[in-house]
């Protein structure tokens, strides 16, 4: 979204403007705190760490309209926030451990359709997170930039840590990011 007329975003979103995004980024820009926040990656979509989920007014501020989250069994048994969360958002908890053994491949394309479904025809903002906005949501939020853009794996990465330095995916789910 546009900030200023809150029009879906209507400029060229090319190589020029991902590699500009990633040379403008500095460490300067970047406070540890921040960590705890979610950011803007395009247009509409945020990401970010569980824990900005308990701030409702916070997101409803931010215009978010769908959440889409990332949890093992254990943490979604933690996570006891999920009803009210869907009281006040279009709320989603997909089941994704955080191993070195999880498939996130298949997963893929149901995820980018959702998050394009929110953005281009819902006309709506979606925050994606997992418990820390560091491994398993980026890796879906660079997945869906890597379609969506037609860009490579580590372009897009670089352009997503760009907008939130703290990314830090697995190895294992880096490497699936490469094959597809």
């Amino acid at each position: 979204m546009n900030a200023t007329t809150d029009q879906p975003y209507q400029g060229t979103l090319d190589k020029e403007f991902f590699d500009n995004a990633v040379s403008k980024s500095t460490l300067d820009d970047w406070q540890y705190e921040m960590r705890r926040e979610m950011q803007e990656i395009l247009p509409g979509l945020y990401l970010g760490p569980l824990s900005v989920c308990k701030d409702t007014i916070g997101l409803q501020t931010n215009g978010i309209t769908h959440i889409l989250c990332f949890l093992d069994a254990l943490e979604t048994n933690l996570f006891k926030s999920t009803q009210t969360l869907s009281n006040y958002f279009h709320f989603k908890a997909v089941e994704i451990s955080d191993s070195n053994t999880q498939n996130l491949i298949s997963s893929f394309p149901s995820v980018s359709t959702e998050i394009k479904n929110v953005l281009q025809h819902s006309n709506g903002k979606i925050l994606v997170c997992c418990n820390g906005g560091m491994s398993r949501s980026p890796c879906f939020v660079i997945a869906y930039v890597m379609e969506t853009f037609e860009l490579g794996a580590v372009q897009a990465y670089n352009f997503v840590q760009s907008k939130r330095l703290c990314i830090n995916p697995k190895e294992n789910f880096k490497s699936q990011l490469k094959v597809i």
